[in-house]
């Protein structure tokens, strides 16, 4: 049984994603600043597994991207009235570059680049 890329980085996404609704459920009645931070350490993990499906292959680079995207919102937010920004937010981001990274390297190691290729030609 071979493992499919996409079905790991999705896999991972979805793993973070439930992690995300269990904090943010748990964050309702407890107070921590590590609660406060925690959609923004999520939503890297959550993002990079998403964009598997449009994308054929994620590279490190990509996946440090992503976060260099959530960390460019947190400094946008200084200009949404509706929004506010919140440096704990950055550090946030930060984190979740740190998490993806890992399991990023991982499954790249897992599946190579040819098997990789011959799955993005059969869908």
């Amino acid at each position: 049984m071979t493992l499919s890329y996409k079905a790991l980085f999705l896999g991972m996404g979805y793993l973070f994603y439930l992690l995300y609704e269990v904090v943010t459920d748990y964050r309702t009645n407890h107070q921590h600043f590590l609660l406060d931070m925690a959609p923004n350490i999520l939503a890297v993990p959550i993002s990079v597994g998403a964009l598997v499906l449009i994308h054929r292959r994620m590279k490190m680079q990509e996946c440090v991207l992503v976060g260099v995207g959530t960390i460019c919102y947190e400094f946008l937010q200084i200009y949404i009235p509706e929004r506010t920004f919140d440096p704990l937010d950055i550090v946030g981001s930060v984190i979740g570059i740190m998490l993806v990274l890992p399991f990023a390297m991982l499954i790249n190691k897992l599946i190579p680049q040819t098997q990789t290729e011959a799955e993005s030609d059969t869908s």
